[in-house]
């Protein structure tokens, strides 16, 4: 992960938005798109709903070397390794 300082591109995966699209796969995007991190969003979500989508974007963050923010789960965020 680059330092947060050196950090540009700034990206989400929001369940708010996702209308049917696979979160890993949109993570993976982003990261190939040149998202610096990426923040996973899950308002709406069930608490393991929240976990198993971090978890999902994760696996895809930590392969990338891209950086990796939950929101609203310190919980979760320690679970999977959270960058920030």
């Amino acid at each position: 992960m680059k330092p947060l300082a050196e950090c540009r591109l700034y990206a989400f995966v929001d369940t708010a938005y996702l209308h049917g699209r696979d979160p890993a796969e949109l993570a993976r995007q982003l990261c190939e798109g040149g998202a610096d991190l990426i923040q996973v969003r899950a308002k709406n979500e069930t608490f393991e709903q929240a976990r198993v989508l971090a978890k999902a974007v994760r696996a895809v963050t930590a392969q990338c070397n891209v950086g990796l923010v939950v929101n609203d789960h310190l919980e979760i965020a320690r679970e999977v390794g959270a960058d920030i």
